[in-house]
């Protein structure tokens, strides 16, 4: 390799016959003279002296030229009577620039040696003016301006004694002149051999030239080509390579059937290795397409560049691998009085495939170019698409993350409609042996702003996303976003526009033996603000995911969306109308024993401030989870409606719905949340529901907050496996219920529930049930109004129920309870308990209530009603209308409730409560079951029942 270097550096002497110093630049050329005659023309300028230069990377530590400037051409003379002008002198050509260094960096520096390798083209001189026509004769042709001069660096490097800690090339393309003079290119190659010692960087620069303006009616000149490579090698520790390159502006166009000069592209390439050992890589590639030309007195503006971008770079390394790709779009040209220029897409797509790299990183980004501004007339134009695609496969950790963003559209003054943001695509499918992140977000381009009464901003772009990840055994994550363009603002009167909405549905796969995590979210643009006009709405958002799990031993699937803000109004505009969200997530995990979870979130958009034409609530949210697992299941919807921010004048919020089901045969768990709105007087309704259902421990919770509230929570397990259920909420009006229930053999059943009627209160209801289980505990919430009921079939029971009961052994145990607090105020509170024993019995037995203990608070109570049935046969009825009363019959009573056949029992305790005051009342009980005695026998049967009460105690203590 080394000799092959020595070689190439010979060619280079031989291509160039002199070697100047290290700062160098061109001699300019003459300036053409001015016509001295009437009628006489100016003449052209002189050319900038060309450089070309080969230097040794050890001579100096900064190589530097410069093309000589072109002489700018020579005024023509006015003609005389009858003459015609004499003709503008065209502008000299800048001088080209082309530098060549090659060997050993090898320059003593404070903090170590930097080399600097700068080439600049000279730029191109202006034409002349052409002279003044006499009286009835034309004035004197125009001329071209001069061409910028093209500038190139091309640099072989290779270690040496003293290492180059970094080096820089710099290569900028001469400016055409004025005249429309031809934009110089920029090229710049790097070959770098790095040290094996120590780490290794690099950093390419390269502008093209800008092409020249018009100076009369006539098209600008277009934008120059620029265009890098980059390539390094070493056997040290890391290697760090920097490219941008931006490719040439075009030049500003004049009269109408005119335009602007087109923008250029920009290329580059670049590839990177370590030869030995597990040195890292990081690279970094920036492209820029050339903005297209201005056009005046109602010249069209010119294109932006189009930048196509695929490559399937080279990295060669053990070690870490961090790769950027950043592309963007040219920029369309401004109008005044004509069409403003196409603004240039970008279309960004990486391949890599990699065998030997650890650990893998990397972003591809892409924009869309801005949309042209327009005014006196003209008519602005969209902002251009902006596409990123990444398809990542290797050995190690992969990260693979892909952003598309559409373009801003185009402001349009004078009273027209601003263009619409450009729409946005994103793909990232990530393949690797270890753990696996694959993440896309597509981000719609903001609509473009308008000035004037009658005027309007543009509408948000659009986006899309995919985004899929695979691994063996590691953690596999997969997200895929989407983001609505807001709309442009309005200014003078002019209206602002619609944020776009943002849809995503089952966008995300994967594939994992460990871990797999999936994603899908959107939220919708927000509205754009107006100044004395109509604010822009808020975009709506839906997300939905459904995925069947085979194989994963945990999965985790989640939904999220936002609804858009609306615009903002001032000056008197009416506020706009936000977006509604919708999130659903359904999981089916068919692996014995695994893991599943899955979430899903919705936020409605808020409302903005402003004045406001009508009825206008902010966005309802909608949120929506269901998890099936052969395993473990937890299931969460959270659903918060849209609020408003108005101060001038009070807005609804928006209403919120939110459920969560999950069936499991492990653990279960089911969490749903509603929130309608910041407060309760805004007209809101939150509707909250949360089941689970499951073979070992089993909690369901839900919580709603809105003016009306209907919240539940269920909860079903089996046997002695923990089950709860617990509701809170908070409204003006509504419904809280908390119900579980646990099935065990022979047709056994114990359930429980708590039932509130809020008004004005943030309040809980909970309850539990058992089969075998551990007994229930007589407390009250520390920390808010709660209302409760726990229920426990008594071990054994799951077994049959067919021993003699006469010893007092009980069927069931519960506690019930109503609490109002002092320091949580609200209105009149109603709370119904149930308590549901369901067994059979071999031979009848004889039915008792024993009521075991008490607890009180103040004296909120105002009344209760206890009721037993079986079969929906009323055993026992009894209302309390005070305290104390209550407290004297609950005071370790036992009642007789009858017969009870053998078969099928159905017994339910119901207990309604009613306080208005703080205060409240709670009491333990237990059923039992005796058999039926002969009549000489009853006193044994009082003193068995009385045995039960002291056995239920001494369960307790114990």
């Amino acid at each position: 390799m080394r000799r092959s270097l020595h070689q190439l550096t010979l060619l280079f002497a031989i291509a160039s016959g002199n070697a100047l110093a290290a700062e160098t630049t061109g001699v300019p050329g003459a300036p053409g003279t001015p016509g001295t005659a009437p009628g006489a023309p100016g003449s052209a300028g002189g050319a900038g002296r060309g450089l070309s230069v080969i230097a040794n990377a050890a001579s100096d530590k900064t190589h530097s030229i410069t093309g000589g400037a072109g002489g700018a051409g020579g005024n023509g003379a006015a003609g005389g009577a009858g003459q015609n002008g004499g003709a503008a002198g065209a502008g000299g050509a800048g001088g080209d620039a082309r530098l060549q260094v090659y060997g050993t960096p090898n320059v003593p520096g404070i903090f170590g040696p930097y080399l600097y390798a700068i080439a600049k083209g000279g730029n191109g001189g202006d034409a002349g003016l052409p002279g003044i026509g006499g009286a009835g004769a034309s004035d004197g042709a125009s001329a071209i301006g001069g061409a910028g001069g093209n500038a190139s660096v091309t640099s072989v490097l290779w270690p040496g004694a003293r290492k180059a800690e970094g080096v820089t090339i710099r290569v900028t393309g001469g400016n055409g002149g004025k005249g429309a003079g031809r934009a110089g290119s920029a090229q710049a190659a790097l070959a770098l051999i790095g040290y094996d010692s120590e780490p290794s960087a690099a950093t390419v620069e390269v502008t093209a030239g800008q092409g020249g303006d018009a100076l009369f009616p006539g098209n600008g000149a277009d934008g120059g080509a620029a265009s890098s490579s980059v390539s390094g090698k070493t056997n040290g520790p890391g290697l760090t390579l920097s490219s941008s390159t931006q490719g040439g502006h075009g030049g500003a166009g004049r009269g109408a059937g005119h335009r602007g000069g087109a923008g250029a592209a920009a290329q580059a390439t670049m590839a990177a290795s370590v030869s030995a050992g597990n040195g890292n890589i990081k690279t970094n590639i920036w492209l820029g397409g050339g903005i297209g030309g201005a056009g005046f007195s109602g010249a069209d503006g010119g294109d932006g560049a189009a930048m196509r971008y695929a490559a399937t770079p080279t990295f060669s390394t053990s070690g870490k691998v961090h790769h950027t790709v950043s592309v963007f779009g040219g920029s369309a040209g401004y109008s005044s009085g004509g069409m403003a220029g196409k603004a240039g897409a970008s279309e960004t797509t990486l391949e890599l495939n990699d065998s030997r790299a650890s650990d893998i990183q990397v972003f591809v980004i892409s924009y869309g170019g801005r949309g042209g501004f327009a005014d006196d007339g003209g008519t602005s134009s969209a902002g251009a698409t902006g596409l990123a695609r990444s398809s990542i496969n290797g050995q190690g950790t992969i990260h693979s993350n892909t952003y598309g963003y559409g373009g801003e559209g185009g402001w349009q003054n004078d009273g027209g409609h601003g263009a619409a943001g450009g729409d946005a695509f994103s793909f990232s499918d990530a393949i690797g042996q270890s753990n696996v992140n694959s993440a896309a977000g597509a981000y719609g381009g903001t609509g473009g702003g308008a000035r004037g009464a009658g005027g309007r901003g543009g509408d948000g772009g659009k986006g899309t996303a995919r985004a899929s990840g695979q691994g063996d055994a590691g953690d596999v994550l997969a997200g895929a976003s989407v983001h609505g363009g807001s709309g442009g603002m309005g200014v003078g009167g002019a209206d602002g526009g619609d944020g776009a909405s943002a849809h995503i549905a089952d966008s995300v796969t994967g594939s994992s033996n460990g871990s797999l995590t999936l994603g899908n979210g959107a939220v919708g643009g927000k509205g754009g603000n107006s100044e004395g006009g109509v604010a822009g709405n808020g975009g709506n958002a839906s997300s939905r995911l459904s995925w069947t799990e085979s194989k994963a031993a945990k999965i985790s699937l989640s939904t999220s969306a936002e609804g858009g803000d609306s615009g903002t109004g001032s000056n008197g505009a009416f506020a706009g109308r936000s977006g509604s969200a919708s999130a659903t997530s359904a999981l089916l995990s068919t692996a014995a024993g695994a893991k599943a979870e899955a979430n899903s979130y919705a936020q409605g958009g808020f409302v903005m401030s402003g004045t406001l034409p009508g009825e206008v609530r902010a966005g309802s949210a909608s949120a929506r989870t269901t998890v099936v697992s052969a395993g473990d299941g937890s299931a969460y919807a959270s659903a918060h409606g849209g609020r408003s921010i108005n101060s001038l004048r009070p807005v609804r919020d928006g209403s919120a719905t939110s459920h969560a089901f999950v069936i499991a045969a492990g653990a279960a768990r089911a969490e749903a949340t509603g929130i309608a709105g910041s407060d309760s007087t805004s007209d809101t309704t939150a509707i909250v529901y949360a089941e689970a259902n499951g073979g070992g421990a089993t909690y369901a919770r839900a919580h709603g907050w809105g003016e009306y509230v209907d919240a539940q929570a269920k909860s079903r397990a089996l046997g002695a496996a923990d089950n709860a259920a617990r509701t809170t909420g908070y409204g003006l009006h509504g419904t809280l219920k908390a119900e579980s229930i646990s099935a065990g053999w022979n047709r056994s059943e114990a359930g429980a529930s708590a039932i509130a009627t809020i008004q004005g209160t943030a309040f809980a209801v909970e309850s539990s049930a058992n089969i075998g289980g551990a007994a229930p505990t007589l407390r009250f919430d520390p920390e808010r109004h709660s209302a409760f009921s726990h229920t426990s079939i008594a071990p054994g029971e799951a077994s049959g129920l067919d021993g003699d009961f006469a010893d007092g052994q009980p069927a069931g145990t519960g506690t019930m309870g109503v609490l109002v607090r002092p320091e949580l105020p609200g209105g009149p509170l109603s709370s119904t308990l149930t308590a549901h024993f369901q067994f059979d019995l071999s031979t009848p037995g004889q039915l008792a209530f024993a009521m075991l203990d008490t607890l009180a608070e103040q004296s909120g109570f105002v009344s209760m009603a206890l009721s037993i049935s079986n079969h929906g046969t009323e055993l026992f009825a009894r209302s309390f209308d005070s305290l104390t009363a209550v407290e004297l019959f609950f005071d370790h009573r036992l009642l007789l409730l009858g017969a009870a056949h053998a078969g099928l029992q159905d017994l339910l305790v119901t207990a309604a409560f009613t306080l208005d005051q703080p205060g409240g009342f709670g009491f333990e009980y237990a059923l039992g079951i005796a058999a039926v005695p002969e009549p000489h026998n009853c006193l044994m049967m009082v003193l068995g029942l009385a045995a039960l009460l002291a056995w239920t105690r001494l369960r307790q203590m114990a």
